[in-house]
């Protein structure tokens, strides 16, 4: 391989490692081919154009010039000697070299004057190309590292998603792949073709509308609120401390802004996505944070700051459009399946799901909301321990979340996706129909509480959408992702254990639902179905 040494081709190589090492970095097969095809191009370019001037320079030198030759002859012998002197076998093996051009250059030993001079002008031409091939190589190498470089801090900041580092969150904003966010000041309105997927909008003064499904986003407000947890080693060595919290994430009625937080730079952070994987899209972020040590009595404050503008939900103006969906995506087996606490398999549930089917509904919008009502009616609201829907529906009783999941339990025997969604202190359900134009939409509903089928006016923050999740710190799958924490300690002293306090603080919406639930006791309202609160023994949502 002759051409090894060329120092163009040492170049292109040293390239091409760097961006193969680029690309494994960041793990872009695109990046990794688009370089590939770029530096494989130009190596069989300047290769074929080198080799070919070569072998003319070859011709030349071997060439007896006379007295009238061509006033560049004297450049192109130098250059020659130089090519030749670049390429070890030359050096090292010239009685090979000199046999090689013997056998194949003897004709051209032999040239007349004028064909030899005719040669001189195409030779330039071809190394001068050579040189610019390998010019243009190296522009579209910075071309591409500038936009492997450029493109995701574009992305980051036309969605707000935040850095999954340690670096400070500021100004940074959560984003989940399937949401919409709202533009600021003006209402807009929404065009997409899912419910969870990314809108474009367009500034309006009528209220916010997804023109396929017609569901109305209206009477936005922002709220400060704050997300993380504060632990104090008190009289204990504390090492590999690991913590996870819930963290909201963006959705069509939900946007959050990361405006500030009080995380030291030597704690290790990031955001964690669930379900993980590219298979389905997430439904659930956590914030996880990896500390290496705490000293005795040292307390810790990992809190991030957040703005969540959150929207009120009406339900479409014609409902009969809606028809429950045949051929479901394979993202949406996820709500399909058996859940924690959620069976559909029970004769129960296939029991009712069966009969109202059998009703005969005008449509699928109505399907669902005899499924809806039938819960309502069967189920008496009851604060207390969590119960899975087998003794739920057995006791004819329960709370919102075994209102919520018997419904969806109904939902998913009767072919519909459905989810839970989580708010603090209170869930509902979702459930999912297509339009005539075979996109699918997720529609809320409230089972507990005051009657809301098809829409939601809460600005509480939702924390996540869905029931079964595989969370790396538990074993199996679990319905609502908790606030974990775990860390390695050693007694310095009488004392106490290490203390945890998970912050979740929604800003003024406490003090409003603490008037509301005061209210209601002093009407007489025993317990209020959509401001339960947490006082059970086993976590029943946040």
């Amino acid at each position: 391989m002759v051409w090894f040494r060329n120092t163009r081709i040492f170049a292109i190589i040293g390239i091409f490692a760097l961006h193969l090492g680029i690309a494994i970095l960041v793990s872009n097969v695109t990046y990794f081919t688009l370089a590939m095809v770029c530096c494989f191009a130009a190596v069989l370019t300047i290769t074929y154009f080198e080799v070919f001037s070569l072998v003319r320079l070859g011709n030349l030198r071997r060439v007896e010039l006379g007295p009238g030759d061509h006033p560049s002859i004297p450049h192109i012998q130098s250059s020659c000697r130089k090519k030749y002197n670049s390429f070890g076998c030359f050096s090292r093996q010239p009685d090979l070299l000199q046999s090689n051009l013997t056998l194949k250059l003897q004709a051209s030993a032999k040239m007349d004057q004028r064909t030899f001079q005719s040669r001189i002008p195409m030779t330039i031409r071809i190394d001068r190309l050579a040189r610019s091939c390998t010019f243009c190589f190296f522009v579209a190498t910075l071309v591409l590292t500038s936009f492997m470089f450029v493109q995701p801090s574009i992305a980051q900041d036309a969605t707000n998603e935040p850095s999954e580092s340690a670096s400070n969150p500021t100004d940074d904003s959560t984003k989940n792949p399937n949401a919409s966010k709202p533009s600021k000041g003006k209402s807009t309105r929404k065009s997409r073709s899912g419910s969870d997927k990314k809108d474009t909008e367009s500034p309006t003064e009528e209220p916010m509308v997804e023109q396929t499904a017609g569901l109305e986003y209206f009477a936005p407000r922002k709220i400060d609120m704050s997300f993380g947890m504060r632990f104090s080693a008190n009289a204990n060595w504390c090492t590999k401390l690991h913590a996870t919290v819930p963290f909201p994430l963006n959705w069509p009625e939900q946007t959050i802004k990361v405006t500030s937080s009080e995380i030291p730079g030597n704690v290790a952070w990031a955001f964690r996505d669930l379900p993980e994987g590219k298979k389905q899209s997430a439904q659930a972020r956590q914030l996880v944070m990896d500390i290496a040590s705490l000293n005795p009595n040292d307390e810790l404050s990992l809190v991030v700051h957040v703005e969540v503008e959150k929207y009120f939900i009406n339900p479409p103006a014609d409902t009969s459009v809606f028809v429950i969906p045949k051929n479901l995506p394979a993202e949406m087996n996820w709500f399909m399946k058996k859940s924690p606490y959620i069976d559909i398999e029970l004769s129960e549930i296939r029991r009712v799901a069966k009969e109202i089917a059998a009703q005969n509904h005008d449509n699928a919008w109505a399907h669902v909301e005899s499924l809806f009502d039938w819960v309502r009616k069967n189920i008496e609201y009851r604060n207390g321990p969590i119960l899975d829907i087998k003794t739920a529906l057995k006791k004819k009783q329960g709370d919102c979340e075994e209102m919520t999941s018997i419904f969806v339990a109904l939902c998913r025997a009767s072919k519909i996706p459905a989810r839970c969604v989580w708010i603090p202190d209170h869930c509902y359900p979702e459930f999912y129909l297509e339009d005539p134009e075979g996109e699918g939409h997720w529609f809320p509903c409230q089972v507990a509480g005051d009657r809301q089928f098809g829409q939601m006016h809460d600005y509480r923050p939702i924390l996540q959408k869905g029931d079964r999740f595989i969370v790396p710190e538990k074993q199996g799958p679990v319905r609502y992702i908790e606030s974990f924490f775990t860390c390695k300690k050693r007694e310095a002293g009488q004392g106490l254990d290490p203390s945890v306090e998970e912050v979740l603080d929604i800003g003024p919406l406490k003090a409003e639902i603490a008037a509301l639930q005061a209210q209601a006791a002093a009407q007489g309202i025993q317990g209020n179905p959509e401001f339960e609160g947490n006082n059970n023994e086993e976590p029943k949502s946040p």
